[in-house]
């Protein structure tokens, strides 16, 4: 064995030797974490039937939909909204939906959509305002 095959040989040996290290010292610490958790954690079986009971409320609670939004301090109910929204062309409508309701940030949106950031910042404030503006026309719909 060459003196060059001897030294990659003996930095292939330190990188296996760190790298069981690292997921050594992640399973600790995953086991860690999860020893806490399981202390605080209780099985649904092992609670009083009040305590079950609430909890499903909770949960029924939590599952409803919203059937009005707050926009700029403003409740609107939540079918003026979406026509609002569907009101936009299929390009911004589609922004909004990523932004909003997927979550994504401009640099996101716009590598999905091969686009630049600022054009998508453009399109999503468009949007914006055309929704303000549907509103706006819509005003009387919000009392149905």
């Amino acid at each position: 064995m060459s003196l060059e095959e001897h030294v990659q040989f003996l930095i292939r040996c330190q990188f296996n030797a760190y790298c069981k290290k690292s997921i050594a010292n992640r399973a600790a610490e995953i086991k860690r974490k999860n020893k806490s958790r399981w202390e605080n954690e209780y099985y649904f079986e092992d609670l009083s039937p009040f305590d079950q009971e609430r909890i499903q409320m909770v949960e029924e609670i939590l599952e409803e939909e919203p059937t009005h939004y707050l926009v700029g301090g403003q409740v609107i109910p939540e079918k003026v909204l979406h026509k609002a929204i569907d009101s936009l062309p299929e390009k911004k409508r589609h922004v909004i939906h990523l932004y909003y309701f997927d979550e994504l940030n401009d640099v996101e949106i716009a590598k999905m959509l091969s686009l630049s950031q600022k054009a998508v910042n453009y399109r999503r404030n468009r949007a914006l305002e055309a929704i303000k503006q549907f509103l706006e026309e819509h005003k009387h719909d919000e009392n149905e």
